[in-house]
């Protein structure tokens, strides 16, 4: 990991380097969020008062306190990731003055191209770690399979704005911008990383082992930073994360906060600490095991 400066990665950040200055950084940060939390706070607005309406509350929760435990709880959450996309729009156009398409790469083509590679890849290994997670711990069905496949027309998309959102803010902008500005790799591809981890920081659902998540996810986000240092576009990380969430989302969850639109959920709860806390650690390193297989088939695919 932690790649050099490759013709490619250059190509990438290239259009970030015309304004590279740390202000203007600090400024399109500020903007994009305040866009963010406004558009947030407009949509699960909006949501609330049509629940209501209806006789429902959002966000529904259980007897355990958990929220976002119903499809369209789940759907709204997803779709509220939009604001993240109008907030870099607005930054980059008022401070950067660069085109947005520039977030995604050189070329959107050679990204679609390597997002569909990348998934050939990461899809089996997924698939394998998911059969060896349920051979241990036998899940239990949350939700009728039909039922569920008439979700994911509506959800899929969805879930496709909520991890682009989230790769062309850490990913994107924040990596170009860091990169354009600064050569060590500890800024422009830790740093986003150990940021992108903090933001899944959640105490209240699983207590001691938040730390643990928070850890799990930055590297999850290294992960994302060195796909897109090497092959120079965000397909690799958008497909990688993609992937990632629709196993974690919507095929096999843990019982908790946002399981709306789990097919099956694993026989644990975030409660239980022991076991979420056994399960972290396998996770992280099984995201490090698969990436280490997918780095070499990409290699010699000249990737």
């Amino acid at each position: 990991m932690l790649p050099q400066m490759t013709p490619r990665f250059q190509a990438f950040i290239a259009p970030a380097d015309p304004s590279r200055q740390v202000w203007r950084l600090a400024l399109g940060l500020v903007i994009a969020i305040a866009i963010y939390v406004a558009v947030v706070l407009l949509v699960t607005g909006i949501s609330a008062g049509v629940l209501r309406e209806q006789g429902q509350s959002f966000p529904a929760t259980n007897p355990a306190g958990h929220q976002f435990i119903t499809p369209v709880d789940l759907l709204i959450l997803l779709f509220s990731f939009i604001g993240v996309y109008a907030g870099l729009w607005v930054a980059l156009k008022l401070v950067h003055k660069r085109a947005f398409a520039g977030l995604f790469g050189p070329s959107p083509g050679l990204a679609l191209r390597q997002a569909w590679m990348a998934t050939h890849i990461v899809v089996p290994l997924f698939s394998l770690f998911l059969l060896i997670g349920i051979i241990i711990a036998p899940p239990t069905a949350q939700i009728g399979f039909f039922d569920w496949l008439k979700w994911m027309p509506l959800a899929l998309p969805m879930l496709l704005l909520q991890t682009s959102a989230e790769e062309i803010f850490f990913r994107g902008y924040l990596l170009q911008q860091l990169a354009a500005r600064f050569s060590s790799r500890w800024i422009w591809m830790v740093l986003p990383s150990v940021l992108f981890g903090l933001g899944h920081y959640d105490s209240a659902e699983l207590g001691d082992n938040a730390w643990l998540a928070v850890a799990d996810t930055a590297i999850i986000g290294i992960v994302a930073a060195d796909m897109t240092a090497r092959t120079g576009t965000l397909g690799p990380a958008i497909a990688f994360h993609f992937i990632n969430n629709f196993f974690a989302m919507f095929l096999m969850s843990v019982e908790g906060s946002m399981s709306g639109l789990a097919l099956y959920t694993a026989p644990y709860s975030a409660a239980d600490s022991d076991t979420i806390g056994t399960y972290l650690v396998v996770d992280i390193v099984s995201n490090l095991v698969l990436y280490m297989i997918y780095a070499r088939m990409m290699t010699r695919r000249g990737l």
